[in-house]
């Protein structure tokens, strides 16, 4: 009979009763008259595997139960601090992990920037950066969810150290009686404290005037030009200092447009690539021109293409115009160097460089197997845009006269 037999409960590993014996001082754990096991008032520690062992030679000689309670889930991060602080170009990684039963599903987003793809960047519900840059700051939300309860958040703030970024742009508005205002904004980003300020052509600040107001709001620093004139007119410097260093950025106020600013619409295929240029001006735009050569003719002067942009495809919006442009006739497999510039009445803008390459034949089959080939990163690589300020004068001649 059963009473030849010892009985032992085991949960997990550890003994709870060898016999009507107890091992475990739970007292919510008791043996009920056929030696069944019974638990009062369970908890989340409860779960887990509950195995019957008898001391007999026959098999089986035990028997198992999981116990498994669902509810909420419990979310921690990693690191518990949910702050990070790391420099620039240094690896970094954040995570977040849920208990609970069932299994929680963890779903991540950036709450400073909702066009960052977080989901792409985690693996494991974990994100490692091997070289941080700004756009990796900001607070990272994570959420666990397992059906019971409401989902539960967690918060991970990641500060970039390093020296401040810095961004100018110009507006033009209209003011009185025909007159114009410029207005100059400087936004800045720093994760340590910085100071920020505008700095004329011959180095000496920018002070609050007459003729020009000066306003701080969080990180945005605009400086404003009432009825602007021609000695108004020169480079204005925002220059933000912290611990780590100064970074600067330069904004040209003038008559005649800015620089045009130039940005791919996608990557570039084997014969075509679609641009888009930007620029400020209070005045209407007469011409958009591009001069476009292969590197390989680059000793060519004759290699050079002049293109004059249609116009009736620009955009507005208050002082800044813009126009789509798709460049045509390309090689295959081809490096390619260009110049953009914009006119007005009152003159021609400096001249923005660019460089891109065409895709080759095996290339362009490859992307049209893969429709994510063609996506952001790859199209910030095919275009590298920096600024010149000037270009020889025969260049400029043969294109404008």
């Amino acid at each position: 009979g059963d009473d030849e037999f010892i009985k032992v409960w085991i949960k997990n590993k550890d003994i709870l009763f060898a016999g009507s014996f107890r091992v475990h001082p739970d007292p919510r754990m008791s043996l009920g008259p056929d030696d069944e096991l019974k638990i009062e008032g369970l908890v989340s520690g409860d779960d887990g595997v509950y195995t019957c062992k008898v001391n007999s030679q026959i098999e089986p000689n035990s028997i198992q139960h999981k116990l498994v309670l669902p509810g909420p889930p419990k979310l921690k991060t990693h690191p518990e601090s949910g702050e990070v602080k790391v420099m620039k170009g240094e690896p970094f990684e954040i995570g977040c992990s849920a208990s609970g039963k069932p299994d929680s599903v963890i779903t991540w987003r950036h709450m400073n920037d909702s066009s960052i793809n977080v989901a792409a960047l985690v693996k494991d519900n974990v994100i490692q950066i091997d070289s941080a840059e700004l756009k990796h700051s900001g607070t990272y939300e994570c959420t666990a969810a397992n059906g019971y309860g409401d989902p539960v958040v967690g918060f991970i703030t990641v500060s970039i150290l390093g020296k401040p970024t810095v961004t100018t742009t110009l507006q033009w508005t209209p003011g009185f009686a025909g007159s114009l205002s410029a207005e100059l904004l400087c936004v800045a980003h720093s994760a340590t404290p910085s100071s920020t300020r505008w700095v004329r052509d011959d180095g000496t600040w920018l002070l609050h005037g007459e003729s020009v107001h000066l306003f701080t709001a969080g990180n945005h620093y605009t400086a404003k030009f009432k009825d602007v004139s021609e000695r108004d007119f020169g480079n204005y410097t925002c220059e933000s200092k912290n611990k780590f260093g100064v970074t600067m950025d330069t904004v040209e106020l003038s008559n005649v447009p800015t620089k045009p600013y130039v940005v791919p619409i996608e990557a570039p295929n084997t014969t075509t690539y679609e641009i888009s240029l930007s620029t400020v001006t209070p005045f209407p735009v007469t011409k958009y021109v591009l001069f476009i050569r292969a590197e390989k003719h680059a000793d060519e002067v004759d290699e050079w293409r002049n293109i004059t942009l249609p116009r009736h495809h620009q955009q507005k919006t208050g002082s800044k115009h813009a126009t789509n442009y798709l460049i045509t006739n390309l090689e295959p497999g081809t490096k390619y160097e260009a110049y953009a510039a914009v006119s007005n009445e009152n003159g021609m803008s400096r001249l923005t460089d660019f460089k891109f390459t065409t895709a080759s034949d095996a290339l362009q089959e490859e992307i049209k197997d893969d429709p994510n080939a063609g996506n952001s990163s790859t199209q910030n690589r095919a275009l590298s845009v920096h600024m010149v300020g000037c270009i020889t004068v025969a260049l400029l001649s043969l294109f404008f006269c």
